[in-house]
């Protein structure tokens, strides 16, 4: 209450300035790696280098992206998106911005998003297809073996052994 009493002592002197804020972004153009399929949750932030608020509306440039909130306001913001990638497939690259608009200006922050194929991460790399398992099976010997004594490269518990370094 006492800041609308100083507001309004303020504008009855004829004092009309407005304080516009100092806008900073740590961060101008994000680049969005997921897999196909999938949804990627991420932020990104504006600071104001003076004292004060910032008060505006984010827009995203493509349909995919969902944004939580659109409406922000304080002196550091953090805006959330989710990018929807249902339906893309591996290859796929769509470059897009978030446009803001506040009482500091207006702003873009760019962004790149990259389909790729689904991977299993190892401690040799990742490993995409079966041209990416074979090259890691040729590096780790397999301890496991079918009922007839041969080594089951097709069995889930060959591929986790090689995959994460461990053996039977």
């Amino acid at each position: 209450m006492t800041n609308l009493k100083n507001k309004i002592k303020k504008f009855s002197k004829g004092d009309f300035r407005v304080v516009s804020p100092d806008i900073v972004f740590p961060e101008r153009n994000l680049v969005i790696t997921i897999g196909e399929g999938e949804k990627y949750k991420g932020s990104f932030v504006l600071k104001n280098k003076k004292e004060g608020e910032i008060r505006g509306l984010v827009y995203a440039s493509s349909f995919r992206v969902h944004l939580p909130r659109q409406g922000f306001e304080g002196n550091q913001v953090t805006i959330p998106f989710i990018y929807d990638g249902t339906g893309l497939k591996p290859g796929h690259v769509e470059c897009g911005r978030f446009t803001i608009v506040c009482n500091g200006g207006e702003y873009n922050v760019d962004f790149t998003v990259i389909i790729e194929k689904p991977y299993i991460m190892t401690t040799y790399g990742k490993v995409q297809n079966t041209r990416d398992f074979k090259k890691l099976a040729q590096g780790r010997s397999c301890q496991y073996t079918d009922d007839a004594g041969y080594n089951d490269y097709r069995s889930g518990q060959c591929f986790n052994a090689v995959a994460l370094g461990r053996k039977n």
